[in-house]
Parts: C-alpha cells; sequence; structure tokens
C-alpha cells in the first residue's frame, strides 16, 4: 500500500515548493498554459501543467494536487472526462477540485461527475480562474 508514501511525497514537494496548494492545469495550447499560470501570479498556488490530458490522468493517479484546471479539448483525453475518470478512480485526488476552461456556451453539468466550476473563456476569464481558485482553496482550509 503505498498510499501513506505518496501523501508524504506530496508534503513535501509543498513544502519544499513554499506553496500551500498545487494546481494542475491541462491545456494543449503553450499560450493557453501560460495564460493561466500567469492569472494565478498572485495566489498561493504551485502551477503544474500538461498539455494532454492522458498524461494529466496518469499524474493524478499517482500526485496529489489540490485542484486541477482543465480545457474541454485537451488531447487524447477531453477535460470532462478528465475529471470524471479522476473521480471515478477513487484513488488520491477522487475529491479534488476542478474547473473547465471551454469557448462552449453549453457544457453538461448534470453529471455526479461533473466539474466543480464552468468557466467560459470570455474577455474576463483569467480574472474568473483567479477569483474561482481563491475561493476553491479557501474551501478547502475551512
Amino acid at each position: 500500500d503505498f498510499h501513506e508514501i505518496e501523501s508524504e511525497l506530496g508534503k513535501l514537494k509543498i513544502r519544499a515548493a513554499h506553496h500551500d496548494f498545487q494546481c494542475l492545469i491541462v491545456e494543449s495550447s503553450s499560450l493557453g498554459r501560460q495564460m493561466v499560470v500567469n492569472a494565478l501570479a498572485g495566489v498561493n498556488v504551485e502551477t503544474i501543467t500538461e498539455s494532454d490530458g492522458m498524461a494529466a490522468l496518469e499524474r493524478l493517479l499517482r500526485e496529489k494536487f489540490d485542484l486541477i484546471i482543465t480545457t474541454y479539448e485537451v488531447g487524447k483525453l477531453n477535460g470532462l472526462a478528465l475529471i470524471g475518470a479522476t473521480k471515478l478512480a477513487r484513488g488520491i485526488n477522487r475529491d479534488i477540485k476542478s474547473i473547465l476552461l471551454t469557448s462552449r456556451k453549453e457544457v453538461d453539468t448534470t453529471s455526479p461527475l461533473k466539474p466543480d466550476s464552468v468557466i467560459i473563456k470570455d474577455v474576463n476569464w483569467p480574472t474568473a480562474v483567479a477569483e474561482t481558485v481563491e475561493k476553491a482553496l479557501k474551501s478547502k482550509t475551512q
């Protein structure tokens, strides 16, 4: 059983980075990834990026994160499927807070595997990301 070891490694990684939280950003475009990282510059969170949904899922199955921000289309596994698979896996990130970024006006959010927040990519989305992350992390500490 590696659960205890993985948990301790996650704690050490956070302490070493001088951040209280870790956020996995999944976005296929390097510009998009950088925009999310920049939006979170003032938030006490370490950002780790992936460009592919399958690679992100592999990390989510073995590394502890506090939050995932993913766009809808991210390579081999779309954002909704990534969030759902993470919750269904019942692993170390089964209760992870999730944010879906999309330009789609309608996203099915009726499933129990839905993201915690959906942010439409408009002119204000970077601000909305920072505010949503701060709110999600604040609720995690309470």
